[in-house]
């Protein structure tokens, strides 16, 4: 894998996911989907909050604080009336931040600095394994942003 193919598959990404939210009000992203599961703003903070692996890994400074981060974060608490939640515009303005800046790296890396380990990795694993990997969540995830809209009333963006 290239870094040519990482950045158009986080384009891809970032395309399905602004189609996806597509005429939904940050009021929307905040209902809880039942019986269980994550309402569309948490997705698309946890999908922010994932790129901040990816920005270090290409030596890039993430877009927000930790604990901006915190409420997004794999495990945490449902954000219940939209408690600590942020606005899903601003969410989305981050998004493209953190794309052009992973981008811009990413340009600038030869194909040897992806095949480099992985600081604190004791077991070879490489730069490049590990930003696939991150891919691949970000986009389980922008599925899961299809899903939702569905569940919202409105129709399917991408067909």
């Amino acid at each position: 894998m290239s870094h040519e193919v990482l950045t158009i598959q986080i384009s891809y990404n970032l395309g399905a996911l602004k189609r996806n939210l597509g005429g939904i009000s940050h009021a929307e992203s905040l209902v809880q989907p039942e019986p269980a599961g994550n309402c569309l703003n948490w997705i698309v903070g946890h999908i922010l909050a994932n790129r901040a692996g990816m920005l270090a890994l290409v030596g890039q400074d993430d877009v927000w604080i930790d604990s901006e981060a915190e409420p997004y974060k794999r495990g945490s608490l449902p954000l219940a009336e939209g408690r600590d939640a942020k606005d899903l515009d601003e969410l989305v303005e981050m998004l493209e931040v953190s794309q052009e800046r992973i981008q811009t790296a990413l340009a600038q890396m030869s194909m040897d600095a992806l095949q480099e380990q992985v600081p604190g990795e004791k077991d070879g694993t490489t730069i490049e394994r590990v930003l696939a990997g991150l891919v691949f969540h970000e986009a389980y995830h922008v599925g899961e942003t299809g899903i939702s809209r569905r569940l919202l009333g409105h129709e399917g963006a991408i067909k």
